[in-house]
């Protein structure tokens, strides 16, 4: 099964930061979740975890924009 999982940094509507997920399959119909932070690093430091939470699921990076990320 082709699937995949994306990650964003960026700032909400309302200009503040979020961690913006999109996932699914190819082909199929996307979800996605936005997860308002209280600071930019906060939002920075939850996207580092969900990437390494699927990396142990068997996904593998295509291109890394999260700095610090292992």
């Amino acid at each position: 099964m082709a699937r995949f999982y994306v990650v964003q940094v960026g700032r909400s509507l309302l200009g503040e930061p979020a961690v913006v997920r999109f996932w699914g399959r190819l082909g199929a119909q996307q979800r996605h979740v936005v997860t308002v932070c209280s600071s930019e690093d906060e939002a920075y430091r939850l996207a580092r975890r969900l990437v390494r939470t699927r990396l142990r699921r068997g996904y593998r990076i295509v291109q890394n924009n999260i700095p610090d990320l292992d």
